[in-house]
C-alpha cells in the first residue's frame, strides 16, 4: 500500500500559529501526531473530490504541567469520491480526532473542512447535524445502538429525526437490513446481538 501524497503535503510541517497558541510556548505543547500515517488500498482514481481538509488544528487545552495536547497540526487531506483510506498510527496520535473532523462531529481549533462542497466549519449545529444526516455514515468501535429499541427500530431513528413518520421508516430500515443479511435479526435486541450483528 502506498501513502498518499495529497494526504502528506504539508503534514506535520506548518509552523506553529501566534494567534493559535496564544501565550503558549513551543515547549509547553505536547504533540502526539507525528506518527500519524495514511494508506489508500488501491491507486488514487481520478474521480471528483468528495473531501478535503485545509491546515487543521485541534488542540485539546489542559491546565496540567505539560500544557495543551496538539492533536492535529497543519493537516492537509484529498480524499476523492470512491477512494478508500485508512487511518493508521499508534495509540494517541490523533486518529480519532481527525476522523471527528473531517466527519463533522467536531470543528478543528484551525483550518477548514469541506465535505462534497460545502465548508462545514462554516456551518451551525443544526446545519451540521442535517449535513452529516444526508451525507455521512459512522461506524464507531462501540455500536452506539439505543439499548431500549430492537434492530428494525434502531436502523430506523434517523430517517425518523428527518421527519419520516415511523410507518414508513420502517420498511426502509428493513430493507437496508435485508442487504446486510440482518433480516431476520430485525426484532433481536441490541443485548442479544453478536458484534458484527451489532455493528451492521
Amino acid at each position: 500500500m502506498g501513502l498518499l501524497s495529497a494526504l502528506l503535503e504539508g503534514l506535520f510541517s506548518s509552523v506553529f500559529s501566534s494567534t493559535l497558541y496564544k501565550g503558549q510556548k513551543k515547549s509547553q505543547l505536547v504533540d502526539f501526531a507525528e506518527d500519524l500515517k495514511f494508506e489508500d488500498s488501491f491507486e488514487k482514481s481520478k474521480t471528483s473530490e468528495i473531501l478535503r481538509a485545509n491546515s487543521i488544528y485541534h488542540v485539546y487545552e489542559s491546565n496540567a504541567e505539560d500544557g495543551n495536547v496538539v492533536a492535529l497540526r497543519g493537516l492537509n487531506v484529498s480524499i476523492d469520491k470512491g477512494e478508500a483510506v485508512a487511518v493508521v498510527g499508534p495509540s494517541g496520535s490523533g486518529k480519532s480526532t481527525l476522523l471527528k473532523c473531517l466527519g463533522g462531529l467536531m470543528k478543528p481549533s484551525a483550518g477548514s473542512v469541506e465535505l462534497a462542497g460545502t465548508r462545514m466549519t462554516r456551518l451551525t449545529g443544526k446545519q451540521l447535524v442535517n449535513l452529516r444526516q444526508e451525507t455521512v455514515s459512522f461506524i464507531f468501535q462501540d455500536a452506539n445502538l439505543l439499548p431500549h429499541l430492537n434492530a428494525l427500530d434502531n436502523v430506523a431513528q434517523p430517517l425518523i429525526h428527518q421527519g419520516i413518520l415511523a410507518r414508513r421508516a420502517r420498511p426502509k430500515a428493513q430493507a437496508l437490513l435485508d442487504k446486510l443479511g440482518m433480516g431476520e435479526r430485525s426484532y433481536g435486541m441490541p443485548e442479544e446481538l453478536s458484534g458484527g450483528e451489532q455493528q451492521r
